[in-house]
This record gives structure tokens, C-alpha cells and sequence, in this order.
């Protein structure tokens, strides 16, 4: 069974899986609408200790951990968006009304950091939200298929980093670092 549900936003009805939430790092992020398409990649580079002959497996370590999130968009013509996913990209609207959104992208090699929040709403009913501190736009930035295909969004992604603070400006336990994610399973 598919994980298709309404979605109930401020600005539109989507059928999506998720709606997620983009703000500047620091700050609570606000609701960008639903979403077609998302994941969360969790990953761990393990170091394993052998010893003896034969090699016999001792201990594991941690030597990396990575966390990735990408999600496709509903909306097309969201530049605004734009900034965030390129880390180091300018956005501005012009013209009477403010009606022209523009997004510039250039040399600049320093990238601004983002929260997000990702609510996915289960077709059981249940909630889950993912709180990710401290996100950069990915290696990937932004991927746009113009094929004939029913959602043209673009494809966002965000590599998430190690946070000390949570968006209240609260310690976060090392434990917390990455993201926090939690599911509401009362009905």
C-alpha cells in the first residue's frame, strides 16, 4: 500500500507523503506545503578490529556518520527554495507587486546552513516528525527534470550536520546531534 495522504496546508491540499518545513538554521522553520517524493539516508562507515590468526572480528567503531535528506517538490516556481538547496545562492523578487522571484548563483564558496523538519503523516493516521537541526545544500544541489511527467517540482538535497544547539538556542545532548525524530501513534 502506498503512503499517499491528504495533506492539510496553510496555502494548498496536497496528496503527498509529507509536508516539510525550511527556515534559516537557528530559527523554527516554516512550512514550505507537501511534498511528492522523500528520504532520509542514514549511513555509518564502520572500522572493524580483527586479531589473531585466523583474523577474528574484536570490536567495531564508528569512523564516519552521514546523514542525508531529498525530497521533490510540488511547487515549480518556488526560487526561494533555490537558495537554500544551493547554500550559496542569492534570492530577490522585483518588479510592481514583487510578482518576479529571482534566484542568482555564482561564485561565492560559502554555504548558509538550514533547518528542517519533516512531518510524515502515515496512512494508519499515525504522525512522525523529524527535527533536523543543521542542514547544507547537498553535493547534489538541485536536480530539475523537465520530462512529461505529473510532478515537475524539483528534487531537493541537504546533508546534515552536527548541531550543538537545537532552533531555541538550547544545548542538545551528543545524543541528539544530528536529528531527533519521534512518532505519535495515539489516535
Amino acid at each position: 500500500m502506498a503512503n499517499i495522504s491528504t495533506v492539510f496546508d496553510q496555502k494548498n491540499i496536497f496528496q503527498g507523503p509529507a509536508v516539510v518545513y525550511l527556515g534559516p538554521s537557528g530559527t523554527t522553520p516554516s512550512s514550505i506545503g507537501g511534498v511528492a517524493e522523500i528520504s532520509l539516508d542514514v549511513g555509518l562507515e564502520i572500522l572493524q578490529v580483527e586479531q589473531g590468526f585466523p583474523r577474528t572480528l574484536m570490536a567495531q567503531f564508528v569512523k564516519r556518520k552521514t546523514v542525508k535528506v531529498s525530497f521533490k517538490s510540488l511547487e515549480t516556481g518556488d526560487y526561494s527554495l533555490w537558495r537554500y538547496a544551493l547554500a550559496s545562492a542569492t534570492y530577490s523578487t522585483s518588479g510592481t507587486g514583487g510578482f518576479i522571484h529571482n534566484v542568482d548563483f555564482g561564485e561565492q564558496n560559502t554555504m548558509d546552513s538550514v533547518a528542517i523538519q519533516l512531518k510524515i503523516i502515515n496512512c494508519d493516521g499515525f504522525t512522525e516528525d523529524m527535527y533536523l537541526w543543521k542542514c547544507m545544500g547537498g553535493s547534489e544541489g538541485i536536480k530539475r527534470d523537465f520530462a512529461d511527467e505529473d510532478v515537475h517540482g524539483p528534487t531537493y538535497t541537504f546533508n546534515v550536520l552536527r548541531s550543538t544547539l537545537d532552533w531555541g538556542g538550547t544545548a542538545l545532548a551528543t545524543s541528539k546531534a544530528f536529528f531527533h525524530a519521534q512518532v505519535d501513534k495515539q489516535l
